[in-house]
């Protein structure tokens, strides 16, 4: 708490795993209530106002007495957060246990998917407190999980059949599909239940016996033992061996921080970076083009920043706990939407070479990313906000039709309601926003945007607006940010 008192406050994480202490033995989690209550009251004390906690339901041996317990910490933790006065959240997090290869628990049972709903719900339904918000893992995606996590070779075909089948970005609530994941097993005649749940005869081959890890099956076998009876073995950096075969203690051997000389003084904020007479700014000009219009803005940052890192350009820094590169665009743009032109401004601590640059940069640029052209940045001239933009469309599904522009040339105005960034509802009249469409054919159409209400008009808006065209008709199309000075 000495160390992190000093950082950022964002959230505080704590991972408890269970509610009560008996069940943290069996897992082996050596912390006790007591630690867990006064680690979350100094949290709040130092000025955290969020608190993560993190448990899992379906652990070897858990009772509903385990389950209450976690509700039971829960309030107690909430009670201290509504003695001291403000305003503090607890977020508490729950998830299925999957038992894993490698483990003592890896011959254990995974619970039933009807079961983890009734133990999820049950503490949704036992946490409905003012500050505290339940979120939860969808246990079918831990039953895909604990089948993956103990399967053999017979799934090879399923993985195939499943992908074939359109099982894509499982991870994402939006693309996972749990009855075509069934409806792929079935097919395969594989019975999800017959991997997860679990091997009792710990004499049993199991199929990532072949790989070995270090640790010998006798240390899982004595740990599984020791799980069932509550018995914490210790930490092995500062206590005693434990024996479980990884270390011959001289090419591999324990290490902890605490051998190593401390590098970083707690008594105060470690400086940051100071301003420099020789900080340089420049503005970097590059196509967005191809398959990186995919890319959402935050992802295409990152990737000019670790370019900027891996070819050892001297980047500058913010101050402060969280030191930040200063690196800037100059257009946030929708995924999807290709550009002929855009703009990066970048400041470094010390001069470059504008052709230097280019080069470096154009060595660790991905496919549709290209760098045009480097020069100094010059005040108030480089980033500013162009009034207009010209875009250039092509629809794959569906058409423009001259009718509907006809309608839309003939209105006064034709007024819609957009989110501003403080989320308040903004009236936009496309007809003072839109400066220019014109159509080229039936799936080609050119037009120049600008603002109404301090809120830029994208083509989306019109090709929905104006066109009537479909969300999925709208994603399709092939949309491309022209030039500035494009005419």
């Amino acid at each position: 708490m000495e160390l992190i008192r000093k950082v950022r406050k964002t959230g505080f994480t704590i991972a408890p795993e269970a509610g009560s202490q008996r069940l943290r033995d069996v897992i082996n989690k050596n912390i006790t209530e007591k630690d867990i209550v006064e680690t979350v009251e100094n949290a709040f004390s130092l000025g955290w106002k969020l608190i993560k906690l993190y448990f899992m339901v379906g652990l070897p041996s858990e009772t509903q007495a385990d389950i209450e317990a976690i509700a039971a910490l829960v309030k107690r933790l909430k009670a201290f957060a509504k003695k001291q006065g403000r305003i503090q959240k607890i977020n508490v997090s729950v998830a299925t246990f999957v038992p894993k290869p490698h483990t003592p628990f890896q011959w254990e049972p995974q619970i039933s998917l009807e079961t983890a709903l009734e133990k999820i719900n049950w503490l949704k339904d036992n946490l409905k407190l003012p500050g505290v918000q339940v979120k939860w893992q969808d246990p079918r995606v831990s039953v895909i999980e604990g089948v993956w996590a103990r399967g053999d070779r017979r799934l090879n075909k399923v993985l195939i059949d499943a992908w074939r089948s359109g099982c894509r970005f499982d991870g994402w609530t939006d693309f996972f599909d749990y009855d075509r994941w069934m409806t792929v097993f079935e097919a395969n005649r594989i019975n999800p239940r017959h991997y997860t749940d679990g091997i009792f005869d710990t004499d049993q081959q199991l199929p990532w016996d072949h790989i070995d890890i270090g640790v010998e099956r006798s240390f899982l076998i004595e740990e599984k033992a020791r799980a069932a009876i509550g018995k914490i073995t210790s930490d092995c950096r500062t206590g005693s061996c434990s024996g479980c075969g990884v270390c011959d203690f001289e090419s591999i051997k324990p290490v902890s921080f605490h051998d190593h000389k401390r590098l970083f003084s707690t008594q105060g904020p470690l400086p940051g970076p100071q301003p420099s007479e020789t900080d340089v700014k420049y503005v970097v000009n590059f196509k967005k083009m191809k398959s990186s219009r995919f890319l959402g803005h935050l992802e295409m940052a990152k990737i000019f920043i670790r370019s900027l890192r891996r070819e050892s350009v001297p980047l500058k820094y913010s101050n402060g706990f969280h030191p930040m590169p200063s690196v800037s665009f100059g257009d946030t743009l929708p995924m999807g939407m290709q550009s002929e032109d855009e703009r990066m401004l970048v400041t470094l601590t010390e001069p470059i070479d504008s052709r230097e640059l280019i080069s470096r940069l154009r060595r660790q640029m991905p496919d549709g990313l290209e760098i045009i052209s480097c020069s100094p940045y010059i005040k108030n001239k480089a980033l500013e906000r162009i009034d207009k933009q010209h875009y250039w469309v092509e629809l794959k599904d569906g058409f423009f039709m001259q009718k509907d522009l006809a309608w839309f040339a003939g209105q006064q105005s034709v007024t819609i309601e957009r989110k501003s960034k403080k989320d308040k509802l903004v009236v936009v009249d496309l007809k003072k926003a839109v400066s220019e469409i014109r159509l080229l054919d039936d799936h080609h159409v050119v037009m120049t945007l600008g603002t109404d209400n301090n809120l830029m008009v994208r083509p989306g808006l019109v090709m929905k607006t104006v066109f009537k065209l479909s969300k999925l008709q709208i994603l399709t199309a092939i949309i491309t940010k022209r030039k500035t000075n494009y005419v």
